[in-house]
């Protein structure tokens, strides 16, 4: 072995330690490559006695511990020492650069920290590729430390840490001697304009500065410098202006611009400039304009991203027939059209992403020529149609999106062919029937249907998957009791069932499913008692364990601090709640539910629970909304309550609560009256109650008093004050009405439309009472943007947590339909009805009778006047208005307007007698 030269045993499963002796008998040897096995320990000093190594390869092992100053320092002959992605951590040892000879020096990823010293590398003259990429380096470090490195030709410092700064310009206008061919700085404090030294660069075949602070415009120069250019990425900085024409350029083939500010529109030949490019992303940038047909001339071209940006058209015909491509990225623009026309022939595509756009059409059999597709996403757009049963055939598909549609029919039930599928979204169609079974999907991690009108059954075979993550079937007519079944689900982190007709106990199979974050039972007809087990589901306790969202592209809505909000990726880890509001809850709140240590939304409001608010809630150290409103609850407030530091919503009104309310310290010095009002027996500062009074108890003789007379008074008060909201209304309305058709009030529906963007209820029901009074007037004003009351009610309808604001938009979305004289413009609004009938199930959900009566007044007046607007979703509406007329358990008055719509209808029959087929 003395006379060993060249030693290689790279890639072999070898591992245990390195031992001193292993280096003792290798004084001849030049060349040793241990890369890629399994080594583990620290680097013995005896690697010193290698006097002759001149390449030595470590890299891709489990070494650890620092470099020792006595080994590597006397291999004067070392010409590469190559220890990335290893263990070694510590300060790299000054003596290092003693290494005159070494051309090739990889460190990167390692766990080397500390300084890099400025004398080590001008001393390293004959370097030609450095790589310290992802290690804990800190500090300053100057690119001018190459300025003698005649030699280098590959800098690569990748970093994730954000604590190592390059600097480049130091000192200003300094010429290099090197030319590069591969230079990275990823991720690094690279502020203000292109570094200076690469004007000076013509070889670069590879450059990535991603992920900095750069500004200025894109740097054609660079380009036209370096004709070898292949692999550009700058994406993630703050490059701003239009990108001007560029100079062809035949080598490159990866360009990479997105995250920026430019601005502009694509030149008609880009094609003739970049004719060779494989992957283009020019996403999140703020270019717009028509797309050039000549994109599909790019005959390499198997990666194109344009998302986010704003443009606008269809898409070129060419581009939907590129043989090569594989990836299609056209997300978050305005184009429009028909995307799937027969056209369409994209054999390799695998990622299809078209979502939020204005494109139309249908899910066209030509879909399956693209038979190796992974990822189909065409959410938020105008689709329509049913969804075909062919899908079951497109057996690679992972991902398939189609959210926010107008489709329409059965979910097919050969979508359980799809046995890779991950991730199925559907929600916000008007997709109907039952919901089929999806046991045979075993990889399915999310699935989301919420917001159509499926209707039955909750199948008991329906899902069997030991993956899923999210289940969320809120707001359809679902109804009966949640099968056992569901407490298989093992790994299920969000449950969602919202705004339903399910019935029954909640099962306490639920708590089985321990890793849950996010449960929501709310608006739907639950009853018995709250499972005590419920204590024991963890509720965010498992998110430092467990990421299962991050790097995912979920998205789900939750009710939190009264208001509807949306949580995805990453952010669900950190997002826990439970929802059980609006159902016909009955009993004591257990007092296990303290338990839930790591919750942070929890809403038991508008049910029927009893006895006193549990002491052990003051162990909920991290909730941040705790909403007991609307029940029968009893006692005092706990004083420990003080101690819940997060606390930002609270409400207990509407019970018959007793005592003082929680001195106005730390967050209980941000709750105002509402947060306790109707509790009869509640005193404090916010109230009109004071403490110092003589308080009845809950149990004691009614006797009159001064105190409760003020009580009647106030209630006259809050009364008088609606009274006087709605007349100021009428007086603006009466106003408004007689000089907005000359325009003499030029800003007022540009106000109203504001006003609905704010928080404030009570603002948002007097912009509808308003409109609506107004709507015979502004109709010839608002049919040319006619978007907008359309979001306007549908926001409202659907994301509004109060009933005045819904029924205000009920009413108000009502009357400006029948001011419509156009039936195109009526049928714009069609898409509302789910809406409008999801207004009534909340309401008899949560009890509320006069919101019900109100609601039901109002559709009786629309099929009366427009049963044409109806026909789409005929059936459904009727179905759920027999549901209600049969339903012993509501009130005769309730039940009487359900049958009087019935016979609305069956008067308008002269008026629409086709439409009135659909029901035979």
């Amino acid at each position: 072995m003395s006379h060993l030269k060249s030693l290689s045993l790279a890639g072999n499963h070898l591992n245990g330690s390195l031992q001193n002796q292993d280096f003792a008998s290798l004084s001849n040897l030049e060349i040793l490559d241990l890369s890629y096995n399994s080594f583990s320990g620290i680097l013995p000093s005896s690697i010193r006695l290698m006097s002759s190594l001149k390449s030595l390869s470590l890299a891709g092992n489990q070494l650890n511990g620092s470099l020792p100053n006595q080994g590597f320092c006397q291999l004067n002959k070392l010409q590469e020492l190559d220890l990335n992605s290893n263990f070694f951590q510590g300060i790299l040892p000054p003596c290092l650069n003693n290494l005159t000879s070494l051309r090739l020096l990889d460190l990167s990823h390692n766990l080397f920290s500390g300084n890099v010293s400025s004398s080590l590398l001008p001393s390293l003259t004959s370097l030609e590729y450095i790589d310290l990429s992802y290690n804990l380096f800190e500090g300053p470090f100057s690119f001018n430390s190459f300025a003698n490195h005649s030699n280098l030709q590959v800098v690569i410092h990748g970093s994730d840490n954000n604590k190592f700064e390059i600097e480049t310009e130091y000192p200003v206008g300094w010429v290099p001697l090197f030319q590069l061919k591969v230079l990275v700085l990823s991720n690094y404090k690279l502020i203000g304009d292109f570094p200076g030294f690469l004007r000076y660069q013509f070889r670069l075949t590879v450059v990535d500065l991603s992920h900095n602070n750069l500004t200025g415009s894109f740097p054609n120069w660079l380009l036209e410098n370096n004709t070898r250019l292949e692999y550009l990425v700058l994406r993630n900085n703050s490059l701003m202006g239009q990108l001007l024409p560029l100079r062809p350029n035949s080598r490159i083939t990866s360009l990479d611009i997105s995250d920026n500010r430019l601005v502009g529109e694509l030149q008609q030949n880009v094609a003739n400039m970049i004719p060779n490019i494989e992957h283009l992303n020019l996403s999140n940038n703020g270019f717009e304009g028509i797309l050039p047909s000549s994109i599909a001339e790019m005959s390499s071209l198997w990666s194109l991203d344009l998302s986010a940006n704003s443009f606008s058209g269809e898409v070129p015909k060419q581009l939907l027939v590129a043989k090569d491509l594989e990836f299609l990225k056209l997300s978050n623009n305005k184009f429009h059209g028909e995307i799937f026309s027969r056209d369409f022939n994209l054999t390799s595509l695998e990622f299809l992403h078209l979502d939020n756009n204005q494109f139309k059409g249908t899910l066209s059999n030509v879909i399956s020529r693209s038979s190796w597709l992974r990822v189909l996403d065409v959410s938020n757009n105008n689709m329509s149609g049913e969804i075909p049963s062919w899908i079951g055939n497109m057996t690679d598909l992972t991902t398939l999106v189609l959210g926010n549609n107008s489709f329409k029919g059965k979910l097919p039930p050969e979508i359980s062919q799809l046995q890779r599928l991950e991730f199925l979204d559907v929600s916000q169609n008007t997709l109907s029937g039952s919901l089929p079974s999806l046991k045979s999907i075993e990889y399915l991690k999310h699935l989301h249907l919420q917001g159509n009108m499926f209707t039955g059954l909750i199948p008991r075979d329906f899902l069997n998957s030991s993956n899923l993550l999210t289940l969320d079937i809120r707001d359809n007519r679902l109804f009966g009791s949640i099968p056992n079944s569901i407490s298989r689900l093992l790994e299920l982190r969000i449950f969602l069932l919202r705004g339903n007709l399910l019935s029954g106990f909640i099962p306490n199979q639920l708590c089985h499913l321990t890793k849950i974050s996010l449960m929501d039972l709310s608006n739907n007809n639950f009853s018995g008692s709250i499972p005590k087990c419920f204590g024991h589901i963890q509720f965010g306790d498992f998110k430092t364990e467990h990421n299962a969202h991050r790097d995912e592209v979920d998205e789900v809505e939750f009710v939190t601090k009264n208001r509807s909000n949306s949580y995805g990726g990453g952010i669900l880890d950190f997002m826990s709640g439970l929802d059980l509001s609006c159902n016909n809850l009955t009993g004591e709140i257990p007092r296990e539910l303290g338990m839930l240590s790591s919750i942070l939304a929890l809403n038991l409001s508008h049910n029927q629970l009893k006895g006193s608010v549990p002491k052990s809630f003051s162990k909920l150290s991290q909730i941040e909304s705790l909403d007991l409103s609307y029940n029968k609850l009893s006692g005092e407030i706990p004083p420990e309550f003080i101690g819940l530091n997060f606390l930002e919503v609270f409400n207990v009104a509407h019970n018959n609560i007793s005592g003082r309310v929680p001195d106005m310290k730390e967050q209980f010095g941000t709750f105002g009256e509402s947060s306790y009002e109707d509790n009869p027996f509640l005193c404090g500062p916010m109230l009109k109650r004071k403490c110092n009074t003589s308080i009845e108890s809950p149990n004691s003789p009614s006797q009159p008093s001064q105190e409760s007379e003020a009580k009647w008074y106030d209630i006259d008060h809050r009364k008088n004050a609606k009274s006087i909201s709605k007349k100021l209304c009428d007086t603006v309305s009466e106003l408004a009405s007689s000089i907005l058709l000359e325009n003499g009030w030029p800003n007022l529906l540009s106000f109203m439309f504001q006003c609905m963007t704010f928080d404030s209820t009570k603002l948002q029901e007097a912009v509808f009472l308003i409109f609506a009074q107004l709507a015979q007037y502004i109709e010839e004003t608002l049919v040319s943007h006619i978007k907008h009351p359309y979001s306007m009610f549908l926001q409202s309808l659907t994301s509004s947590l109060s009933s005045n604001v819904k029924i205000a938009a009920l009413s108000d979305a009502i009357n400006f339909i029948q001011c419509l004289s156009s039936s195109t413009d009526r049928d714009r609004f069609q898409d509302l009805l789910p809406a409008m009938m999801r207004t009534i199930t909340e309401a008899l959900n949560c009890g509320q009778k006069a919101t019900t009566k109100e609601a039901l007044k109002l559709l009786i007046e629309l099929v009366g006047t427009e049963p044409w607007f109806l026909r789409l979703q005929l059936v459904d509406v009727v179905g759920s208005m027999l549901q209600i007329a049969k339903a012993e358990t509501l009130e005769e008055g309730t039940r009487h307007l359900a049958v009087e719509f019935m016979i609305a209808l069956a008067e308008a029959r002269e008026r629409a007698p086709g439409m009135m087929r659909k029901l035979s």
